[in-house]
């Protein structure tokens, strides 16, 4: 398994979090998180696709280009739209941070009785 994350995501949490008072936790976790996933840049081309697909949240969009730009299989999202969709084949799938931590949790079960 391999993760992707985008330069805008890590932009974006930590502008939210800037207003709280967990700007320290939250740079040793983005630390550990560069352990473990590779960090991707938006381009134009993934604009230009959120452009040509609009579903009327921009920022998503780019978001959801970019992974599909990089072939990824899975999404974890909060965005409703994305997780209350049918599943399409060859489509990506949508889960919720909560389904996807259950699922890895669950499948970590069965790989080790």
């Amino acid at each position: 398994m391999e993760g992707v994350i985008t330069t805008q995501s890590i932009v974006d949490a930590a502008y939210i979090l800037s207003r709280g008072n967990v700007q320290q936790p939250f740079l040793q976790a983005i630390e550990t998180l560069l352990r473990f996933v590779n960090v991707r840049p938006i381009d134009a081309m993934d604009i230009r696709d959120a452009l040509l697909h609009p579903t009327g949240d921009f920022e998503d969009d780019v978001q959801f280009a970019c992974a599909e730009t990089e072939g990824c299989d899975l999404v974890i999202t909060s965005d409703r739209k994305r997780l209350n969709r049918t599943k399409v084949p060859g489509e990506i799938l949508y889960f919720s941070p909560e389904t996807f931590v259950a699922r890895m949790a669950e499948s970590r079960l069965q790989n080790n009785p």
